[in-house]
């Protein structure tokens, strides 16, 4: 995970699986685990790739 020791300035993030909440559902991801969580809300993460990263101006 990102933030975990990582410093996001420095990482590439292209490959790795993101998933973007707002603050709420960020808190409650951290709360509850991201298994219970993912299984809550049926969700899962997406792959960044050249255009992701462009648009969240994150390295690739």
């Amino acid at each position: 995970a990102v933030g975990a020791g990582r410093n996001r300035k420095v990482i590439i993030h292209k490959g790795m699986y993101v998933l973007p909440f707002c603050r709420m559902h960020h808190t409650e991801f951290h709360n509850t685990g991201k298994d219970t969580f993912c299984r809550k809300y049926k969700v899962f993460g997406i792959k960044l790739d050249d255009y992701l990263c462009r648009i969240w101006r994150l390295k690739g």
